[in-house]
């Protein structure tokens, strides 16, 4: 890791350590908590949930948005919904939330509760707040993403597999119609083939982050929400994975999660509290 990256990565301060266990021991001892099945964690980007309930799903993705920092931070999150149809939210980090990090989970959630219509724009509103609470994770995989792509340019082609035959050259431009659509004629012209696209995008991530020079990550906002929604976008695409090398598309899967979370998130707080209910999330709290 170069000294710039560790400078923008490193925490303020250090706390006591906290174990995940001890963290889903402290949420799961709480006496309204039905044990077992409604408590999940997240470590070093990896989603660890007790059972296997598809409902787990939601507190996996909402842990991934609460790591704010990378590496090591570690976030654990209990949702309990009372026979009153009150909604208590209770959630722990390896260290002390600040109040930053605290005001920003009570404004994502409440958010995707009063965004009731499910869609592009009202998800993409939700993903601006859930970048501004895990940025330095988010900038951390890109410019991961950077790093294999700087190798990948020595030989000019970035990671893009070549086209092989007529029925491949048919699904790329299948996949240019449908990343167009997605993102818009502005960011992908018609005359544009989808390996120009991508050869042009792979320039700017690797340009955008300059060696020795601080990556102002509050100044560039629009760069990774941007990536998010690109890396989102071509992941969606049908074959991708014969167009892009795997361990560049892992990276870029890797990008691609917090969009995911978000949208599943926003699509499952809404049927805790339909109808844009509020009021009825009773508690967000640090424990």
């Amino acid at each position: 890791m170069c000294q710039d990256q560790q400078a923008i990565m490193s925490t303020p301060e250090a706390f006591p350590s906290i174990s995940m266990s001890q963290m889903v021991h402290t949420l799961a001892e709480f006496s309204f908590l039905p044990r077992g099945n409604c408590t999940s964690t997240m470590m070093s980007g990896i989603c660890r949930s007790r059972g296997s309930s598809k409902r787990l799903q939601i507190l996996d993705l909402m842990s991934v948005l609460l790591v704010s920092e990378s590496p090591g931070d570690t976030a654990a999150i209990s949702i309990y919904k009372a026979a009153s149809e009150r909604i208590e939210i209770w959630y722990s980090k390896g260290r002390p939330s600040t109040e930053a990090e605290k005001s920003s989970v009570v404004n994502f959630i409440r958010s995707a509760v009063e965004a009731t219509l499910v869609s592009r724009p009202e998800t993409e509103l939700l993903l601006r707040i859930a970048l501004d609470m895990c940025k330095y994770k988010v900038f951390a995989r890109i410019y991961q993403a950077r790093q294999l792509l700087l190798h990948l340019c020595l030989d000019g082609t970035y990671g893009i597999i070549p086209s092989a035959s007529h029925a491949d050259r048919d699904l790329r431009d299948a996949a240019k119609i449908e990343l167009r659509r997605t993102l818009g004629e502005d960011e992908l012209p018609p005359k544009r083939s989808l390996e120009r696209f991508l050869t042009l995008w792979f320039q700017d991530i690797i340009l955008a982050i300059r060696p020795g020079v601080r990556f102002n990550i509050a100044a560039n906002v629009e760069f990774y929400f941007q990536t998010v929604v690109r890396c989102y976008a071509l992941l969606a695409l049908s074959g991708i994975d014969t167009v892009i090398e795997g361990d560049l598309l892992e990276k870029l899967r890797k990008v691609s999660e917090y969009y995911t979370a978000v949208s599943i998130v926003h699509r499952e707080v809404q049927k805790l509290s339909p109808g844009g209910k509020a009021h009825l999330i009773s508690t967000i709290r640090e424990v």
